[in-house]
């Protein structure tokens, strides 16, 4: 049997991804709009890695709704939707390469108590 939790925190990280792919392209077979949810889900990648991860989201035209603490995960997606510890919310449009959120992000870090 899988034990799941033999895994290191990058070999989970990669497998649930995997999954991801896999459950995007069956969607996509049945017409279906595929959507992930992904919370903290490339946290043990190096930049490079995570870069690649996102790409490949983009190619397979999955929608990748992201929680992130970590600017270089909130560059690679378009729209960012940032809370505060009050719970006030803004919505940033980026573009391609979020420069918008980069920024945000920065600034928000400086609001934080």
């Amino acid at each position: 049997t899988f034990d799941w939790y033999s895994l290191s925190g990058g070999q989970q990280q990669k497998t649930a991804l995997a999954r991801m792919f896999y459950r995007a392209a069956v969607a996509k077979e049945k017409d279906q709009f595929p959507v992930a949810v992904m919370d903290e889900s490339t946290s043990q990648m190096d930049h490079d890695a995570e870069r690649k991860v996102f790409k490949a989201i983009r190619h397979a035209g999955i929608t990748c709704i992201s929680v992130s603490h970590r600017e270089n995960v909130i560059r690679h997606h378009r729209n960012v939707l940032a809370l505060s510890r009050d719970a006030t919310a803004w919505t940033i449009e980026t573009n391609e390469e979020g420069q918008a959120a980069r920024g945000m992000a920065l600034d928000l870090s400086k609001h934080h108590h």
